[in-house]
Parts: C-alpha cells; sequence; structure tokens
C-alpha cells in the first residue's frame, strides 16, 4: 500500500508484466490514498495494464460498495476479499451486479473451515487458490473442481519451493483465465535455492 509516487519505481522492478495487484484499505490510509495508487498503477501500465485490488477483508458491505465504485474507473479485472464475510461478500456481490467489477475470495477459501461455502452462496466470481495453505496441488485441484469458479493462482509469500508446487497447481488446472501471482520471490531478500523461481518478463 505505497504511496502513489512510488508506484512507478515498484512496477519497475518486475519487467514486463502485465498485471499488477494493489493493496486497498490498508489501516491508516483513506480511499483517496487508493484512488491515488491505482490511478497511478493504471498510468504506469496504461490501457491494456490488468489491475486488481485486494482489501485484504478491509471495508464493511457499505464501504466496499463506495469505494468500488469510486475505482471502477480505472477498469478493475477483479476485487479480493473486499469484506470479511462469506454474508457480506454476497451481499456487495449483489449490489454490484451492474456494476461488472468481479468479486474473487482469497481468505474465504484459503482459511475457511469449509472452503467450498463462499461458493455455494455465491459470494463470488472467482476464487484465488495457494497450494501450501490448502494443503496441496491435490488438494487445491478438488476444491477448485468442487468450487466451479475460475481460479487465480497465487503465492502466500513462499520461497522457491512453494512457487514451484503453485506453478504445478497452476499447469493442472484446465484453464487459467487470470493471470498468476506467482512473482512473489522477487519480495524476499534471499531464497532456499541459488536459482530461485523469478519472473522473467512477466512469465
Amino acid at each position: 500500500a505505497v504511496a502513489a509516487e512510488r508506484v512507478p519505481a515498484v512496477l519497475a522492478r518486475y519487467g514486463a508484466c502485465r498485471t499488477a495487484k494493489v493493496k486497498v484499505a490498508e489501516r491508516g490510509q483513506k480511499l483517496g490514498d487508493d484512488i491515488a495508487r491505482v490511478a497511478a498503477v493504471r498510468s504506469a501500465m496504461g490501457p491494456e495494464g490488468r489491475i486488481r485490488i485486494d482489501a485484504n477483508m478491509g471495508w464493511n458491505v457499505d464501504e466496499a460498495e463506495r469505494a468500488l465504485h469510486a475505482l471502477s474507473e480505472f477498469d478493475l479485472e477483479y476485487a479480493e476479499q473486499p469484506c470479511a464475510s462469506v454474508e457480506e461478500l454476497a451481499e456487495l456481490r449483489s449490489r454490484l451486479r451492474k456494476w461488472d467489477i468481479p468479486i474473487a475470495a482469497d481468505e474465504s477459501v484459503r482459511k475457511a473451515e469449509d472452503p467450498l461455502r463462499v461458493a455455494r452462496a455465491g459470494a463470488a466470481d472467482l476464487i484465488i487458490v495457494k497450494t501450501q495453505p490448502l494443503g496441496g496441488v491435490r488438494r487445491a485441484l478438488d476444491i477448485v473442481e468442487q468450487a466451479g469458479l475460475p481460479a487465480v493462482v497465487s503465492s502466500a509469500i513462499d520461497t522457491s519451493v512453494g512457487l514451484a508446487q503453485g506453478a504445478h497447481l497452476a499447469a493442472a488446472l484446465p484453464g487459467l483465465d487470470h493471470d498468476c501471482g506467482l512473482g512473489t520471490a522477487a519480495l524476499l531478500t534471499a531464497d532456499v535455492t541459488s536459482t530461485p523461481l523469478m519472473p522473467e518478463q512477466g512469465m
């Protein structure tokens, strides 16, 4: 959740990426900070760039609705976990039907006793799957299959060992409508291998 003026430098660390996930709803910040940050990402990536935002459960339904209306001008790919509960996500999704802002569930899958509840409740348009927290590639594949929703494979800020499992999961899925979030080794100061799984030209 960096200041808007830092966005170009952050994006420059990743080279030719076409997708960026932007943190919003950060404690101590305001909606204006989120708007400025997302606007800076859109400016840096141009109209072809894909922007997804992640509120990490930081809004209630009214706050999420207001924020997503304000951020919709930046052509969001989706909003990840804007609210905490499955019920809130379902309510928000019903309010946003005419706005074409898909809702993605992360914590409601990864941290839930029942990771399929969000799908049964119609509370998300897609799910975020992280191999390590979900119990491995086979378990994550089962969840995606049973949920019947498009999936985004992402990392839990793993070392290259975990990123390799994420890459295997992505390769095993029958379709990937959205880019994976597996470029996170670049966030680490060190890794457990001499050849870290780093993105090259966005791949």
